[in-house]
């Protein structure tokens, strides 16, 4: 196992480069989105006991570590900000991120899973993650006239971010349900790792294509994302493993595509034709 105190202090480190590169995100949606995380991690351990978190975490709100609190933000409003330069739902960005961060997680230790799949991850682990990041984007975001008009855009905010904070973790544990039992609940089975590799390999080179297609992404909201990316790729190398690297290789193609390589650039460039 990987010790987590390296993963505690690259959260810290993660969540300051964030808000320190972020223009526009406010201190009360960094706090909600962490609020949520937390509510809707503690519905997943207690209620479905599907994954635990390993007890080398130094410090635990209750049944979640508190870096894992720290880091979600950062997940999902970084997100947000791909969504408004690229136009690629921020559900659909940390599902993609979650597929890739779920496994390297999973074998170095940090936490494990009651429930069969790919390296040790069943498919319903990303998707959760998804649900989360798109309920709390979108009530983030949702603004009503009637609130804005009549206590103004400072308290139509704070509603939003109260909002999200209670409401997410439900609607996304909603989508949970839904999907489990919709889908999800007949393919409870291990995964052969030349088979997850195989999708991981098609899955980036699609993604790769359709990001071409997209605008530029600039730096400034790449780098927090690079920084979080970074923290995976140091657990792989501290406990490597062939297949999971050849797993892991493919979901840096879509974001090597979708960033504006110029370092100048202030803002995201037209999509290529």
């Amino acid at each position: 196992m990987v010790s987590p105190v390296w993963v505690e202090a690259g959260a810290v480190l993660v969540l300051l480069v964030f808000v320190r590169l972020s223009a526009g995100v406010r201190a009360g949606e960094v706090a909600a989105v962490a609020a949520g995380a937390w509510a809707g991690e503690e519905i997943c351990i207690r209620v479905y006991t599907a994954y635990q978190y390993a007890p080398g975490w130094t410090v635990f709100l209750d049944r979640v570590p508190l870096a894992i609190v720290l880091i979600w933000p950062a997940v999902v409003l970084s997100a947000r900000a791909v969504q408004r330069v690229t136009g690629v739902p921020a559900g659909l960005v940390v599902l993609y991120d979650a597929c890739l961060v779920e496994p390297i997680a999973t074998h170095a230790g940090l936490w494990s899973w009651s429930l069969p799949g790919g390296f040790g991850v069943p498919p319903i682990a990303p998707v959760g993650w998804a649900c989360y990041a798109a309920a709390a984007c979108w009530l983030l975001d949702l603004r009503g006239p009637a609130v804005s008009a009549a206590h103004g855009a400072q308290r139509a905010a704070a509603f939003a971010q109260v909002r999200a904070a209670v409401m997410a973790p439900l609607i996304a544990h909603a989508g949970i349900l839904a999907a489990f039992w919709g889908a999800l609940r007949w393919v409870q089975a291990e995964i052969p790792a030349f088979a997850a590799v195989a999708a991981s390999t098609c899955a980036g080179f699609l993604a790769a294509l359709l990001a071409r297609r997209r605008p530029r992404l600039p730096w400034r909201d790449a780098i927090p994302r690079a920084a979080a990316a970074g923290i995976f790729a140091g657990l792989l190398l501290a406990a490597p493993d062939r297949m999971l690297l050849l797993y892991a290789a493919p979901f840096a193609l879509p974001w090597l595509s979708l960033l504006d390589w110029r370092l100048s650039s202030g803002a995201a460039a037209p999509g290529r034709s």
